[in-house]
């Protein structure tokens, strides 16, 4: 088993092993960078987002597809099974990612819809991307003044490949 602490800057992960073992993955705070990591096993290697979202994930939510996340605590990982079938908190309007890295706008304007957030909340957000085989990790820290989420909040921190969704 290995135990990964990827540093500052964008990092290149590989997890393949002959021999499959538990890998698991911490990663910082605000000053991970954009991490690529290749050969996870779902439902054997784990993440460890406990450093991220203002330095204290205290919950886990998972958020089925076609469903939306609601009213979150702050300091929460939150898992999204399938990033192209959301949908929106106030109306239950289906909503999607689909501009999952550069520019954070599609993100952020997704990840609004989907909460009940407020002003200086922080999450970690973990979005499946099942037809890219591949799922994104960004960490989400609300200003203080305005409470929906925008571009400026989010940061994308890792693409992992997968061939199955991490739950």
């Amino acid at each position: 088993a290995d135990v990964i602490h990827p540093g500052a800057g964008g990092d290149i992960i590989d997890l393949t092993e002959s021999t499959s073992s538990i890998d698991t993955i911490h990663f910082l705070g605000d000053t991970n960078g954009i991490d690529t990591i290749t050969g996870f096993i779902v439902g054997t290697d784990l993440l460890n987002v406990e450093t991220m979202a203002g330095g204290n994930v205290a919950a886990e939510a998972s958020v089925a597809a076609n469903a939306n996340a609601g009213d979150v605590a702050t300091n929460t990982f939150i898992v999204f099974a399938d990033a192209s079938n959301m949908t929106t908190a106030a109306g239950g309007a289906t909503d999607a990612i689909t501009t999952f890295t550069g520019d954070m706008t599609n993100v952020a304007a997704v990840l609004a819809a989907s909460f009940t957030e407020a002003v200086s909340e922080n999450y970690v957000v973990l979005a499946n991307d099942l037809a890219g085989d591949k799922a994104y990790i960004y960490n989400v820290t609300n200003d203080a003044t305005t409470a929906a989420i925008a571009a400026s909040d989010v940061t994308h921190v890792a693409t992992i490949s997968t061939t199955s969704a991490i739950t």
